[in-house]
């Protein structure tokens, strides 16, 4: 695929996209240096894989941003697994053998259908859009983005940054269906490719979560906690921590627990609208959308706004209000776990130890994303991260190919 077409073309589109803002916004009298990137989940994955784009060698177009809990999967395989998805899109696509030239003539219908056919057939207990994502490339998206934060290969120049997760990042994603430690352990294996298990790798996720049926297990009673630390240590919560030691004395980090603490829930204060019209007897009454969130809603966005207008969330913040919106501390990054991290919860703001983005939990991750590259031999001359996790004796750049 690499060769017919262009990987991680999504991204291109959002640049293009962040190219057009900076090209016009000075007609409505924006100012084209103080832009703001806003994202949850995916989004702000993408934003993410934008900061590291080529090596961090390319201006991303903004200089503040919001991340809430920035998401993507470890797909790094370029020979092996990437290309086989691309391959199973486009006999989904009724395309098999003939390229992208043939996925480029298909229609609408025949392209959705095969992309809810790819989601359908991933693994067992994997999230549901798994299979794509930002992927490794060589260009765009050199290597797993952990490994272009741990040699320093991201963009420099942002000058505000937030970042957030919430405290039950994996819940929604975990196949109830997956008991046993069997299951846990095929799991990883369709997530990793066979030379990653021959190695090791996979053994040594499966003891970094112990196995539930296990006289050694003190720290799961269920499958799905085990499944759950996975899928948020490495697809959510380790994000926060990479790009808070990146852009130490930058950021402000906020872990939202309120209501259910599930993925997604922050939207709903993010973009909250106070009230909503509601056609009444032919006429519209303007009701509170959640009866008594709003004050909530109000606080938490008069932090965002304030960043997005001064690239401070403290500047305009909502003091007088119930809950306020008090003093929002940048985060302390020296020890294991981030420091003066802010809570949003159900009673309103507060200070906490973040024991979910500990360095220790995801520089473990790292050290997967480190042994994973190098035994593939896709890691960048030049920047190859080293691993303890597993011995690596084959080039580390062996099947590498793309800008240095």
């Amino acid at each position: 695929m690499e060769n017919e077409g262009l990987p991680n073309a999504g991204l291109y589109d959002q640049r293009a996209a962040l190219q057009w803002i900076q090209d016009y916004i000075g007609l409505v009298g924006g100012d084209k240096s103080q832009v703001s990137a806003w994202g949850e989940s995916a989004g702000a994955g993408s934003i993410l894989h934008h900061l590291t784009a080529f090596g961090g060698t390319q201006d991303p177009l903004f200089s503040r941003a919001v991340l809430e809990s920035p998401a993507y999967e470890f797909l790094f395989d370029r020979k092996g697994s990437l290309e086989q998805t691309f391959q199973d899109f486009a006999a989904f696509a009724g395309c098999a053998g003939q390229g992208v030239s043939c996925l480029r003539a298909a229609s609408t219908k025949n392209l959705r259908d095969a992309s809810v056919a790819l989601s359908e057939a991933a693994p067992k207990g994997a999230p549901p859009v798994g299979t794509i994502g930002p992927s490794a490339d060589g260009t765009f998206v050199r290597q797993l983005a952990p490994l272009e934060f741990a040699s320093g290969h991201y963009w420099k120049g942002i000058s505000s940054i937030i970042l957030s997760h919430t405290s039950r990042e994996g819940d929604i994603f975990v196949d109830n269906t997956l008991e046993t430690d069997q299951g846990f352990n095929e799991f990883v294996d369709n997530i990793f490719p066979a030379y990653s298990k021959a190695a090791g790798v996979n053994s040594a996720i499966e003891a970094q979560y112990p196995p539930v049926m296990s006289d050694t297990n003190r720290k799961y009673s269920s499958e799905r906690d085990r499944l759950i630390d996975v899928i948020q240590d490495s697809s959510f919560q380790c994000n926060v921590r990479y790009l808070s030691d990146a852009y130490k004395g930058k950021n402000w980090n906020i872990r939202y627990s309120a209501t259910t603490g599930l993925h997604g829930v922050d939207l709903v204060p993010t973009f909250y609208n106070l009230n909503i019209d509601v056609p009444i007897f032919g006429t519209e009454i303007s009701l509170p959308l959640v009866p008594g969130f709003g004050s909530f809603a109000q606080a938490y966005q008069s932090y965002l706004v304030s960043h997005a207008r001064t690239g401070n969330p403290n500047t305009f913040k909502k003091t007088f209000n119930l809950p306020p919106a008090i003093s929002w501390p940048q985060p302390g990054n020296t020890g294991d776990a981030l420091t003066n991290v802010l809570d949003a919860t159900d009673l309103g703001f507060n200070y906490i130890t973040d024991d979910l983005t500990r360095k220790s939990r995801c520089g473990f991750w790292e050290d997967v994303a480190a042994a994973v590259t190098s035994l593939g031999g896709y890691a960048p001359p030049g920047s190859v991260v080293p691993t303890t996790l597993v011995p690596v004796t084959n080039d580390p750049s062996a099947n590498f190919s793309g800008p240095i």
